[in-house]
């Protein structure tokens, strides 16, 4: 009996934080540009915001990014991530053209000492900024790139699809069978340009 309430108990605080975070909103554009233009005293933060803000990585994919991440193949650049939570996380993510010159004159891994404390160190920077009593924390930020990259690309065939690509969201079955197996997903050049729309300004 008290196994099962407890099991029940944990369930419906599962629940609760779920329907929590779909009803907090992504960052708003002004939002964005506060976060990307803010005078960090630290300004490896200014770099760690910009690549969340501009490729919908995840915290600990960026903390892991080494200097022989960054690849270039047919002259375009791209983020090569290997380490990831899913099968899907392993990826290519094309660099956004508004922070390539920023991206080539950094040096990876972008900051010492453990992921949490790397977390924690963004969160406090982070919190400079945004209220923290809203909800919104380092992971909106995917959220808002996702957003904001189907917005801008709204007219393309399969955006969906490509976005899931570009942030390593797991495909259905079907999807991951054509796409993935077959057809090697989408080359980086039709990736880059869906990117490279993203604006906030």
């Amino acid at each position: 009996m008290k196994s099962n309430k407890s099991k029940n108990t944990l369930l419906d605080e599962i629940k609760q934080e779920q329907e929590y975070r779909q009803t907090v909103e992504n960052y708003t554009n002004q939002e964005i540009i506060n976060i990307l233009n803010f005078d960090y005293k630290i300004p490896i933060y200014n770099v760690i915001f910009k690549i969340a803000a501009y490729t919908g990585m995840r915290q600990k994919e960026i903390y892991n990014l080494t200097t022989k991440d960054i690849i270039n193949e047919n002259d375009i650049y791209y983020f090569n991530v290997t380490n990831s939570k899913t099968v899907a996380g392993i990826r290519k993510i094309p660099i956004h053209k508004d922070i390539l010159e920023l991206v080539l004159n950094t040096n990876f891994p972008l900051m010492p000492g453990t992921e949490n404390a790397f977390s924690k160190n963004a969160r406090v920077q982070l919190y400079k900024i945004i209220d923290k009593g809203a909800g919104k924390n380092f992971h909106t930020l995917r959220g808002t790139f996702i957003e904001k990259t189907i917005e801008k690309n709204i007219d393309s065939v399969n955006i969906v699809l490509m976005v899931q690509q570009i942030v390593g969201h797991t495909k259905n079955e079907k999807e991951s069978l054509t796409l993935d197996r077959y057809a090697k997903g989408f080359n980086l050049k039709i990736l880059k340009d869906i990117i490279d729309n993203v604006s906030y300004y």
